[in-house]
């Protein structure tokens, strides 16, 4: 009885083992072939300078990543307050050709994961002294690629602790030299865990690290839908024993050479010729639709991963606003306005300190958008509207609304 019981155990198992193994080999579950398991977050890597350099240029949405928030960073230039000599310093700023050189640093450093600018002073020491007060000479702008820490602090009770001394820079062409970390001003690149960037050289990551496979993704889109376009409109040329035609080498040659001569005279201004008998003609047409929504999708998600407005970086209005709404988005000036504050600004005011021996000022950036007329006289009328309110409910007096009136710069009067 034992042994009839253990043998009927045994075929249901093995029944069970055959109904599973049928659902895997044929509904490609938990095997090579589950779709799902190609769905999942995959190791990621490093992009390498050799990828980042394909990408600037032979990609152009990737350049236009990396080089529209660099470009935007100091269009608009920027003023000194409390400061007495501003027009010497944007003298010597534009002699020096500065603005090109902290742009070019911005772009390397979202490119490649970090640049550095070197200090030219003229402080009588060498380039492995600390910086002292001098004249600013010259500067030159190097990729992460091309400086790598040399000397780090390893005197756990200074406060320079694990930071880098001095660095080796090896210019395209040149000897490499070693200089203070003084003489330089280390623009970092994207934010990433200290165990990667210990691997990386000390390094960030580059802008276009998270967005590579949604960069690749679109182009594919884009190559995808000119072959599209290329086979929408497919002739058919049917024959009668055709395959019993090309049976032999000159029977085959004969078919291609009726084709190409049909598909030769095939246009808007001539007509197709066939035999009535033996031959059909016929222009299959294939159907586009969708493709431009998945493209515009493909383009939402690119947008959302680099956090530039879609108007900004592909150069069209999203649907739902109005023109005016989508010239300069919010969302932009923001972006730009956290890079000038977190990177840009410190830039600035390490280079104008070495042009001027003030030590009180401030570096403030010029709007992005200068107003248009209209804009103008719109937020005039909402002010009076609000100053009437005031006066009207003795909030404020007139005299009070003057002088309010005289430090906005309108209807100055004797």
């Amino acid at each position: 009885m034992a042994k009839r019981n253990q043998r009927q155990q045994k075929k249901v198992a093995k029944k069970s083992f055959h109904n599973d193994s049928y659902q895997n080999n044929f509904m490609n579950s938990g095997n090579a072939g589950d779709r799902s398991s190609f769905s999942r977050i995959s190791s990621a890597y490093l992009l390498q300078r050799t990828t980042l350099d394909n990408i600037y240029l032979g990609d152009g949405i990737g350049r236009q990543i990396v080089d529209k928030v660099a470009d935007e960073c100091l269009r608009a230039g920027f003023t000194i307050l409390g400061i007495s000599n501003e027009a010497d310093i944007h003298s010597q700023w534009d002699e020096l050709n500065l603005t090109q050189h902290v742009t070019d640093a911005l772009a390397w450093s979202r490119l490649y994961g970090g640049s550095v600018i070197v200090l030219g002073v003229n402080d009588r020491n060498g380039l492995q002294d600390p910086l002292i007060d001098g004249e600013l000479e010259y500067v030159r702008v190097y990729d992460r690629y091309q400086v790598n820490p040399f000397l780090r602090d390893v005197n756990p009770e200074n406060a320079t602790y694990g930071q880098v001394i001095q660095y080796q820079v090896s210019p395209e062409g040149g000897e490499p030299y070693y200089i203070h970390a003084s003489r330089l001003i280390v623009i970092d690149g994207e934010r990433i865990p200290n165990q990667i960037r210990r691997n990386n050289n000390g390094w960030g990551a580059s802008c276009l690290q998270g967005i590579y496979n949604a960069l690749v993704d679109y182009g594919m889109s884009h190559r995808h839908a000119t072959s599209l376009l290329e086979r929408k409109q497919q002739a058919v040329w049917k024959f009668k024993g055709l395959a019993d035609i090309c049976r032999d080498d000159e029977g085959n040659a004969e078919a291609q050479k009726r084709m190409a001569m049909v598909d030769m005279t095939r246009g808007i201004n001539n007509m197709v010729g066939v035999d009535a008998d033996n031959e059909e003609y016929e222009l299959m047409q294939g159907d586009l639709s969708g493709v431009t929504d998945i493209q515009n999708e493909k383009k939402r998600l690119i947008c959302a991963m680099t956090g530039i407005a879609e108007s900004v970086l592909f150069g069209t209005q999203p649907s739902g606003l109005s023109t005016s709404e989508a010239d300069v988005p919010e969302s932009w000036k923001q972006l730009i306005g956290r890079k000038q504050k977190e990177e840009v600004r410190p830039v600035i005011e390490k280079l104008v300190s070495l042009l001027t021996n003030e030590q009180t000022w401030t570096v403030k950036f010029n709007p992005l958008t200068v107003p248009s007329d209209l804009q103008l006289a719109q937020t005039a009328q909402a002010w009076s509207q609000a100053d009437e309110a005031y006066v009207a409910n003795a909030g404020i007096s007139q005299t009070e609304l003057q002088e309010t009136l005289k430090r906005r710069g309108w209807y100055v009067t004797d």
